[in-house]
């Protein structure tokens, strides 16, 4: 029994940055639970966090109690049985036999956007297993945090994992090396030929053709609206550029939606 036998990719990001999208692409691929959906199949897990499925340093499955049916389907009663084993491989192979959402002999799609703060860690636990980071530019990733209730002090928090000079040339090493797959989230959803290309490549698979005519189930959200998700940036303020700057001092460095928005 291997990990990838039930796992098939992993998305890591920062939140609002385009990891719930490419998951959802993930997932409408042949051979991963959820084909043709893209939705009922599992929101976040984060089992990889721990060192082993029994220290539970961190809690998989954060919003199943919200969203049983459309997440991962697993019962409060089945919860401790699924994470009461011995290996990752079984982790996952018991939370396929337990959901009332997930296909057996298909893949799962782990996303959770906080793998890239530990992102060697994760690789050597997923020998094998795809593994893309999503990144998306700075302003758009600022304006849509702008747009939940919390604290915008959480993205400069958030942000440190992306947008320094540090993350990103490990990032880069990492992504040139074959170990993860960098990936635009402006030029995936405009659907930029090379960004497609080395997604393509990556996983081994062609993409979807519900991904190109806009069918495509954006997981719990329904279809993805691509003009707002890459033009965010248009309606942000000179203080609010001032704020992130003082944040990240490679601010331009991050502006990946420009000149790529028509």
């Amino acid at each position: 029994m291997a990990l990838n036998d039930y796992l098939g990719c992993i998305v890591g990001g920062i939140p609002h940055g385009g990891t719930t999208f490419m998951s959802s692409l993930i997932k409408n691929l042949d051979g991963f639970c959820g084909s043709g959906t893209g939705n009922n199949s599992g929101f976040e897990y984060g089992l990889l966090f721990n060192q082993t499925p029994k220290t539970q340093n961190t809690n998989p499955f954060p919003m199943y109690r919200r969203y049983p049916d459309e997440r991962w389907g697993v019962d409060v009663k089945d919860r401790e049985y699924i994470l009461n084993s011995n290996s990752f491989e079984e982790t996952y192979k018991r939370t396929i036999e337990k959901s009332s959402t997930l296909e057996e002999g298909k893949l799962i799609v782990d996303k959770a956007p906080h793998y890239v703060i530990r992102v060697e860690d994760i690789i050597a636990k997923a020998k094998g297993v795809p593994f893309i980071v999503t990144r998306r530019d700075i302003r758009n990733a600022y304006m849509s945090y702008t747009k939940k209730i919390r604290s915008l002090n959480q993205f400069f928090i958030q942000g440190n994992n992306l947008y320094t000079e540090q993350a990103d040339e490990r990032l880069e090493k990492l992504d040139k090396e074959g170990k993860i797959c960098l990936i635009s989230h402006e030029r995936l959803l405009l659907k930029d030929e090379k960004e497609i290309e080395k997604l393509e490549l990556y996983l081994g698979k062609k993409l979807p053709e519900s991904f190109y005519n806009g069918d495509m189930i954006y997981g719990h959200q329904g279809k993805m609206n691509v003009d707002r998700a890459i033009s965010g940036y248009t309606k942000i303020t000179e203080e609010q550029i001032d704020a992130i700057k003082k944040h990240f001092p490679l601010y331009n460095k991050f502006l990946y939606a420009e000149g790529i928005d028509g």
